[in-house]
């Protein structure tokens, strides 16, 4: 079971990333990155949980899982700093975050559905 006290350390990571989710401002944008953020969160903590119930699978697995979590914390890093932004460095946040949104976290669903 070498792989359970890593997963509750992505769980608990995950958990700080939720509570900074609960204290952004609330504009239609932000509604939107808060949902994609919790939506990836509630999946991969999802696949956690099935992982550590079937530890077999988790040794195949364990690499992408640590992919996902990645791209959800790097989507996290560019929320907050998305939220110090000037003006100028706005947009290029905006792209960063819609790029992960769009090439990362649907390798999360997937990995979901396949287990």
């Amino acid at each position: 079971m070498p792989y359970v006290e890593t997963y509750q350390k992505l769980v608990r990571e995950n958990q700080n990333i939720v509570e900074y989710l609960t204290t952004r401002q609330r504009t239609p944008y932000d509604q939107m990155l808060n949902a994609s953020l919790d939506l990836a969160i509630a999946r991969l903590n999802t696949v956690l949980l099935n992982l550590i119930q079937h530890p077999l699978k988790a040794t195949d697995l364990h690499q992408e899982v640590l992919a996902c979590h990645e791209a959800i914390t790097d989507f996290n890093h560019y929320v907050r700093k998305l939220d110090n932004s000037t003006f100028l460095t706005r947009p290029l946040y905006k792209l960063i975050i819609h790029r992960i949104g769009t090439k990362k976290f649907p390798k999360i669903k997937a990995l979901l559905n396949r287990l």
